[in-house]
């Protein structure tokens, strides 16, 4: 073995320069040190031990924070920081007012004394010669067994490391050359050379941390960031220590950033701060030696208080110039110091192993097993330190006879790759403990295979098939079907390694991204990977390949650019004018290259990864996915804890988790799989008395079955409609989709608005433009509501919002003053193919180009009115009401496209904005006879009333007649529209399918049940159709139409990760009919479905 490849190997990174830096430092130290010691009179015992009591207050000060921090204090507290937080900062903080302390109370009794050292004022004090020799041998053995032997020992590592020197001898040295310079001017000069040098290192040092924590601060983006960032720095692999109860070193008390910590606090409870800290601290500050001895040496009382006082301010920087750069160190670099320190292990469980220094890791391990029973994927060797890897031998690590080897545990255990090897001992190619588990689940038409990509273990980024995002994962296994066939990469992806691995195509998967982009070095139509938030833009979500369109780098505190986001399984979605407000997380997407033509570093990030993890939106939003915080939405919905998972049981009405022990009374043991349980407050007991008026609480699962929608409403649809609230919400696309929704054809009218809002086309109830500022318009409405609009059919003038008094609760009002280009305004100027001009307008010069605007036209009869007569309605609205609109309701018109806008008076007087739309859509006008004919077809020439409606409104009036009143028409309108409905039956043509759609359909042999009873609803319209097939292809666990759907051996259509989420809570058999699946259940999504689903409601899946 080349001793290159020796995992003991140092490679030292200095050059000649910072060896001449050290030098420089290290004489400069040693002359400082004689010069002074020369300088002063030694020639009495005051002059050397006391440095003639002639000191300086500054001197003096710079020296007791000297003595007290040093190598061991930048190497323990930065660790401690990055392991834990600021808590250790109390010993700091609490040395504050000890020095004060010292220099006030102590300080002048001993000086009154007279006395040189604490054992002579002992000795004094209280009289006899063997306190003064039993403190004398007890401070010099406290001081050696500990100050001093780790101040040695952690200034060493450093000249170690920095020379290059290896193994134990290195360490030798190193201590050697610190207690010669040490002693040679300490010898020669006494305490005035100790406390001129100690001033000048403590200059040093000042200036160092302060220029390291600026760096830090700079590096990880300011204090707020290193705060957020710092409880998020958990590394790509947690491991814990082999007694599994034990914490891991990888986790982050919750408490990390507080002084004060809780009672019960392991590390440091606020009573520990106040009164144990406190007691220890007067036992050093004011009766120790080393700094008693500095404050004698004052040339007078008042200079020995100044000196403590400004002791007493230079403890307040280790906060920040030690404890603070050690968190960012943790933030910088997560997977090398966040769980660094294998010395967290209890040490509880020791074996004994006889093995021969030639002994191979491997066979180490395998005693390891024997031993402990721990297998070997899941092992982690440690010797001083350094991770301990196969293929090399225990003399490789310098181990010994009695050496102890520390073992930490995987607490999610990885697969590792097993070499098979032929009868001629030659390797044949790697497989993994999930491909042997793929194979006992039947998956036996795979074979291994090896790819020059890419290898088993890497680490790689592969697309979500849920949100078309790109994920970090690892490969676990490369397979294909048959010989010609392309390969499949079945990963696992990062945070969910007890999932089933799921499998990835060739252009699924590639290295992951590490190079971060400039702004410099962006180019307009280049393809880059960045940060997107669907919902709101300005908070981090997932990561997304987009295409730059443009950017706004000018501002200094706003900038952002806007891409076209690349989405779906092949790229063939994209989403136009997304604003990217993380420009400095944008990155480099990295070249895919075959195994030979890659370089060094290329290889390093396939197989260790970048050295910082990318930040994404957390799958919890309640606690941010941070393990060591209470949440009862992701840990137990009673405590909040996280801890012991396999003692939590899932209710199977509400979905929430339950620790055994918390519930009252608590349970002994998990309940049986097959049988259902409730949590307390979902449980319903049919013996429990119902009082009169009450009723029985019902399931909320059950209640939004399909068979129960809209069953069970309290609505009063006898009042006014405006207001009503809706009763669900449309999924099928997000609320920020451009664009038709799937499923609703042009030509739909409904009653009332918030139905149209349920379908998603407009989703305000009130609003008349839907949008957002920063993004565009949606919707509009066209109901007449301003005198400056004018409606021609294909084309429109449309008038913007605002500029009206609507105090007093008015839903309406004249223009009382001027309109902005300003919220839904300056929203829908943005659909518009030109830039955005505030002050006079713009034209498109190819408006096909810009965003489309779903367009509503509203009505303004009633029942009533329409009983009468043809009739246009009543109201001040009804005045401006359009002729291509319906009579009664609220229809969609199709897709149409802004041309211009632009400022000008309006009737009223005012300041209007005013919108010039094209329609721009395919499917034939309703107003046309092409149109009139399409819905007829299509069953679309009725309103749509909500479910209940027209019923209950019946019944109000023959309430009212019964009770003398006078029959209203209402009930004359229910009964015609029951006849014409009737009569229009005959003339319906019914849906018939696009032929895509019934050869995708025919495809999916596995539902063909359910296909045909969706077809059963082809005879009516394509709405009742549409309404069928989302009927029969409701998830039962999200209950929304299934994504990426797994059929199961029982016929039941699941979501791939709703199935997924109940395989992790060991639940294994189908959530709609409790049939067993299986533990080893191969889930691979029906694809044939997929496509089926997709081609009736195009984009469905981006909304998910």
């Amino acid at each position: 073995m080349d001793k290159e490849d020796s995992p003991l190997s140092v490679s030292s990174s200095l050059e000649w320069p910072d060896y001449v830096v050290i030098a420089i430092y290290f004489v400069g130290i040693l002359a400082v040190g004689l010069w002074s010691g020369r300088s002063n009179k030694q020639d009495s015992i005051s002059g050397y031990f006391l440095a003639s009591r002639n000191m300086h207050w500054i001197p003096v000060g710079a020296s007791l924070f000297a003595s007290n921090i040093g190598s061991g204090h930048f190497v323990g507290l930065s660790g401690s920081g990055a392991a834990s937080g600021i808590g250790n900062a109390a010993f700091e903080l609490n040395a504050m007012f000890i020095l004060i302390l010292l220099g006030y109370v102590f300080v002048p009794v001993y000086m009154a004394s007279g006395v040189y050292t604490m054992p002579e004022y002992l000795r004094l004090r209280f009289g006899g010669q063997r306190i003064r020799v039993y403190l004398s041998v007890l401070a010099l053995l406290l001081y050696v067994f500990t100050k001093i032997s780790a101040d040695l020992f952690s200034g060493a590592i450093f000249i170690q490391q920095a020379m290059g020197l290896e193994g134990d001898a290195g360490i030798y040295v190193s201590i050697l050359i610190l207690l010669a310079i040490a002693a040679l001017f300490t010898i020669t000069g006494g305490l005035t050379a100790v406390i001129w040098t100690d001033f000048v290192q403590t200059i040093i040092m000042l200036i160092g941390s302060f220029i390291l924590m600026g760096m830090a601060f700079v590096e990880v983006g300011g204090y707020n960031e290193l705060i957020r960032k710092f409880f998020m720095s958990y590394p790509n692999e947690t491991y814990t220590a082999y007694d599994l109860n034990n914490r891991s070193c990888a986790n982050i008390p919750p408490d990390a950033m507080h002084l004060f910590k809780s009672i019960k606090s392991p590390e440091l409870p606020w009573t520990g701060v106040i009164f144990g800290v406190t007691i220890s601290s007067i036992w050093y500050w004011c009766s120790d030696q080393v700094i008693v001895q500095r404050t004698l040496a004052a040339k007078s009382m008042n200079h020995a208080k100044g000196g403590c006082i400004m002791a007493s301010f230079l403890k307040i920087l280790p906060l920040f110039i030690i404890i603070f750069p050690g968190m960012a160190s943790r933030v910088l670099y997560t997977d090398r110091v966040a769980c660094a320190d294998p010395q967290t292990m209890d040490g509880k469980d020791s074996v004994m192993l006889t093995v021969s220094k030639m002994s191979l890791i491997e066979e180490v391990r395998q005693l390891v097993k024997d031993k402990l029973n721990v297998d070997p994927v899941c092992q982690r060797l440690f010797f001083r330190g350094k991770q301990m890897e196969d293929g090399y031998r225990l003399i490789d690590y310098g181990i010994n006879i009695n050496d102890v080897v520390q073992l930490m545990v995987r607490a999610i255990p990885v697969p590792q790759p097993i070499k098979e090897v032929n009868e001629e001992g030659s390797e044949i190619e790697e497989t993994t403990v999930d491909k042997k588990e793929a194979k006992k689940s039947g998956d036996e038409s795979l074979t291994d295979a090896i790819c020059e990509y890419y290898e088993v273990q890497d680490l790689i980024d592969a697309k979500d098939p849920f949100t078309s995002s790109w994920v970090e994962a690892k490969i676990v296994r490369i397979a294909k079907n048959k010989e010609d066939d392309p390969l499949e990469y079945h990963v696992l992806f990062q945070g969910h390694e007890r999932e089933i691995p799921l499998p990835r195509s060739f252009q699924q998967i590639r290295p992951r991204a590490e190079e971060l982009c400039s702004n410099a070095d962006l180019k307009l139509g280049e393809v880059v990977l960045v940060n997107y938030n669907m919902e709101e833009s300005k908070e981090r979500g997932l990561w997304y390949d987009g295409k730059l369109t443009k950017a706004d780098l000018q501002s200094r505190t706003k900038k952002k650019v806007i891409v076209t986001l690349i989405m779906g399984e092949e790229n063939e979605t994209e989403v136009n004018d997304c604003s990217i407000y993380f420009v400095k997380e944008i990155m480099r997407i990295p070249q895919v290259k075959k195994r030979r033509d890659q370089t060094a570093e290329e290889t390093r990030l396939l197989k260790k990864g970048p050295a910082t993890k990318r930040e994404s939106a957390p799958y919890c939003h309640h606690c941010n996915d941070n393990p060591r915080r209470k949440c009862k939405f992701c840990g137990c919905h009673e405590c909040g804890s996280k801890e012991n998972p396999d003692q939590q049981i899932m209710c199977d009405e509400c979905d929430l988790p339950y620790h055994l022990y918390c519930l009252k009374p608590p349970l002994t043991c998990m309940p049986d799989e097959s049988e259902e349980w409730y949590c307390p407050k979902c449980k319903t007991d049919s013996s429990q008395i119902v009082k009169a008026g009450e009723k029985l609480k019902e399931s909320k699962k059950k209640a939004k079955a399909p068979s129960n929608l809209n069953k069970n409403t309290t609505r009063d649809w006898g009042r006014g409609m405006a207001c009503a609230g809706r009763a669900k919400e449309c999924t099928i696309v997000p609320s920020n989709h451009f664009g038709p929704i799937p499923g609703v054809d042009v030509g739909t009218t409904w009653r009332f608005r918030f139905q149209a809002s349920e379908a998603g086309v407009h989703r305000p109830p009130v609003g008349g433009i839907h949008g957002r500022e920063k993004e565009g318009a949606y919707s509009i409405v066209l109901s007449g509501g301003y005198e400056d609009d004018m409606d021609n059919g294909d084309s429109f003038y449309y008038t913007g919002s605002g500029g009206r008094d609507l105090t007093g609760n008015k839903r309406t009002a004249g223009q009382s003053c001027d309109q902005t280009l300003t919220r839904m305004n300056l929203a829908l100027a943005l659909n518009c193919n030109v830039e955005v001009n505030e002050t006079n307008g713009a034209e498109a010069k190819d408006w096909r180009k810009g965003k489309p605007v779903r367009v509503l036209r509203k009505g303004h009869a009633d029942e009533k009115s329409l009983a009468k007569g043809p009739s246009k309605g009543k109201g001040k609205a009804a005045k401006h009401a359009s002729s291509y609109g319906p009579e009664i309701g609220v229809r969609y018109d199709g897709i149409y496209k802004i041309v211009k806008y632009w400022p000008e008076k309006g009737k009223s007087g005012f300041l209007v904005w005013r919108y010039f739309l094209q329609r721009d859509d395919p499917t034939p006008p309703v107003w046309t006879e092409e149109g009139k004919k399409r819905i007829q077809q299509l069953g679309l020439d009725h309103v749509i009333y909500p479910e209940g409606h027209l019923e209950a409104m019946e019944a109000k009036e023959q309430e009212k007649e019964k009770n003398g009143g006078k029959r209203k028409s209402v009930v004359e309108l229910l009964q015609q529209n029951k006849e014409s409905s009737t009569a229009k039956k005959a003339k319906k043509v019914g849906y018939q399918l696009e032929p895509e759609i019934a050869e995708l359909i025919e495809k999916d042999i596995l539902n063909r049940k359910l296909w045909d009873e969706c077809k059963e609803s082809l005879d009516d319209t394509k709405h009742k159709f549409v309404s069928k097939v989302e009927e029969r292809f409701l998830c039962i666990c999200c209950q929304e139409i299934v994504c990426k759907p797994i059929t199961t051996s029982c016929t039941h259509n699941i979501c791939l990760a709703c199935l997924q989420g109940s395989f992790r809570a060991k639940v294994f058999t189908c959530p709609s009919c409790r049939h067993e699946l299986g533990k080893n259940m191969a889930m691979e999504p029906n694809e044939n479905l997929c496509r089926a689903l997709n081609a009736i409601f195009p984009g469905y899946e981006n909304g998910r």
